[in-house]
């Protein structure tokens, strides 16, 4: 994976804007996964209220055609970090996947200095998982992301072969 973010290995959560149910036994880092797929202010309270924010990095990812949630959650969570850690340490916590030069989030994030990932642009679905999209919470809970994607070249090869 390109870049990750600064301390990942001290966290304990993280949030992408779900259950982790990856074999605890498996996990490299004892991290936690959490998805913020509701607007419901209470739920997003008592997820945000059980975590350690000073350990916790929230992945942001930003996409076209994104859920309706992604905005206000992800607007939510960046608020409530800012006022409960203050804006250095939220630099530090929070990292954007979005696309490489337009989006909001990714012009906020430029303004703000937080870091980011790129989002391909061609790449969507399941495919995803193979991108910085899905490579970050992976990498958060242990799975290990050069095997995976040296699998993925494999069976490219393979069916590129059989054609």
């Amino acid at each position: 994976m390109a870049a990750r973010p600064r301390e990942c290995g001290r966290c304990t959560g993280s949030v992408p804007s779900g259950h982790n149910t990856f074999p605890i036994a498996r996990r490299q880092y004892h991290s936690r996964l959490f998805i913020a797929d509701t607007i419901e202010p209470d739920s997003l309270y008592g997820l945000l209220d059980g975590l350690e924010l000073h350990r916790t990095v929230v992945n942001v990812m930003s996409a076209p055609g994104a859920p309706a949630e992604t905005w206000p959650n992800s607007c939510f969570m960046y608020n409530l970090l800012q006022g409960r850690l203050g804006a250095a340490k939220v630099r530090e916590r929070v990292v954007v996947t979005a696309d490489p030069e337009d989006g909001l989030w990714r012009r906020l994030a430029e303004l703000e200095g937080l870091q980011t990932l790129s989002r391909p642009a061609k790449v969507g679905g399941g495919f995803g998982v193979f991108s910085p999209v899905g490579s970050l919470p992976g990498a958060m809970v242990g799975i290990d992301i050069e095997e995976l994607l040296a699998g993925a070249r494999f069976m490219d090869q393979h069916l590129q072969a059989a054609r």
